[in-house]
């Protein structure tokens, strides 16, 4: 592990906390994993779940942030973009969410 930025550290806790949310909200998982993965030149969060999944398709609805300070994918995407990273969803037997940070200079 190293220190990260304190933006990209904040970025990933509130991605992490809105994936957690998801799980909590939508999934009906009974299990839920986080990993967080240290790379010589990125950082990635992982969550998944063992639930329900969700429509992974294009033409997929955005919600709108909700009265809980969510802020949903289109907000994690767009977070994660401004600091250069990238976000990866998939949902195969429950759903992942894979936030991935770049490595820069606090």
């Amino acid at each position: 592990p190293w220190q990260l930025p304190p933006g990209d550290e904040s970025a990933l806790l509130r991605i992490g906390q809105e994936a957690l949310m998801n799980v909590a909200k939508h999934s009906g998982a009974t299990q839920a994993r986080i990993l967080l993965e240290y790379g010589a030149s990125s950082v990635r969060l992982h969550v998944c779940d063992n639930g329900a999944g969700f429509q992974t398709t294009p033409s997929q609805p955005v919600a709108a942030p909700g009265p809980w300070g969510g802020f949903g994918l289109q907000g994690m995407r767009e977070r994660l973009e401004a600091l250069g990273g990238t976000l990866e969803i998939a949902s195969d037997g429950g759903a992942q969410v894979i936030a991935t940070v770049p490595r820069r200079e606090g």
